[in-house]
């Protein structure tokens, strides 16, 4: 019994030990299956063409009449509207919605505006919560680009 006392802190400093790396190894598991979703997949691709994402943004910095983006949450859409739209002159682009939780619910869209320069985009089939919408559109001869964060409810 005089013997056990006199090794009690060997005791407790292995006991401290094993539940170190007890508790470690969890984590270490744990954060082994946690899934992380990263923004883009192929980070290198995006970094070398961000020059070019800067030159639309300031295209769209110099706009007179700049698109107006809006959410209806009663109909559920998502509406752009060009105010200067001229038919004549062709408008072509892209709206990117990016989730940034979740990679898998990313989607991209060609952005086709009616003969009034409004397209509507049905946000239904979208669950709700935190989006970022990324549109990159090209009408004459130059470009542009504009990012806007929403929330779905």
């Amino acid at each position: 019994m005089s013997n056990f006392k006199k090794n009690i802190w060997m005791y407790g400093i292995i006991g401290a030990c094993v539940a170190f790396a007890s508790v470690m190894t969890g984590f270490g598991i744990m954060a082994s299956h946690h899934h992380i979703d990263l923004v883009v997949s192929d980070y290198y691709k995006e970094e070398i063409n961000y020059q070019k994402r800067i030159n639309k943004i300031n295209n769209y910095a110099q706009m007179t009449h700049k698109p107006e983006i809006s959410i209806d949450s009663i109909q559920d859409n998502l509406k752009v509207r060009f105010p200067a739209y001229n038919i004549a002159d062709p408008l072509s682009g892209r709206i990117c919605l990016y989730r940034p939780n979740d990679q898998k619910s990313d989607d991209t869209l060609a952005l086709v505006p009616n003969d009034a320069g409004i397209a509507d985009i049905a946000m239904a089939k979208y669950p709700k919560g935190r989006w970022k919408m990324r549109m990159e559109w090209q009408q004459g001869t130059l470009s542009y680009y504009v990012e806007q964060s929403f929330k779905l409810k």
